[in-house]
């Protein structure tokens, strides 16, 4: 646990940015007003930050990803974003695609029942057909804007694991697995 916080207004995110490098974190989650993630990113910036991954980003939590994006870009910071594809749209897709943002997309099955099932419910399989479109449209993948797939393995899809590998690296675009494992009682 982080002994630092962000408040609404503040200015100086130096020790809470100290706090997370002093950590070791590999991954730190900011629910953050777009000022404050302004001054955060610049600051992490002056730190030597190089890459900024935007994780869970999906409407209305974030109705201004472009313009983020933008501002990233333009203190010379890589970014990719994680989504299940429900905010993409073609002119955001050809926004990431020109600002070079990396996406990588969480899909669990291409079998749109088992997609269902392991997703967020009935219709997630949709959204991600359409990212995927959307994103291929927009040039994804490419040399300067990479596209992955993020799939936790389990024992509904195990099955379809290799045939999704090879029809993802058929298509140039990264295979992100992992594997569920029980933990505690769990």
């Amino acid at each position: 646990l982080l002994a630092a916080a962000v408040n609404k207004g503040d200015t100086d995110m130096r020790p809470v940015l100290a706090a997370v490098a002093a950590s070791g974190a590999d991954l730190v989650f900011l629910p953050v007003f777009r000022m404050e993630g302004d001054y955060i990113v610049l600051q992490a910036r002056e730190m030597g930050a190089r890459m900024i991954s935007i994780l869970g980003w999906e409407p209305p939590g974030y109705p201004d990803l472009s313009g983020l994006v933008r501002f990233m870009r333009s203190q010379h910071l890589e970014v990719e974003i994680f989504t299940d594809g429900g905010g993409i749209t073609a002119s955001l897709a050809r926004d990431l695609f020109e600002n070079r943002v990396g996406v990588v997309l969480r899909a669990d099955s291409f079998d749109e029942g088992l997609q269902d099932l392991l997703g967020s419910g009935e219709g997630s399989f949709e959204p991600i057909r359409r990212t995927l479109s959307e994103l291929k449209e927009a040039g994804y993948p490419s040399q300067e804007a990479s596209l992955g797939v993020a799939t936790l393995i389990c024992r509904q899809n195990i099955g379809e694991i290799p045939g999704l590998w090879r029809w993802l690296r058929d298509r140039d675009i990264v295979p992100c697995l992992a594997i569920a494992v029980p933990q505690g009682s769990a």
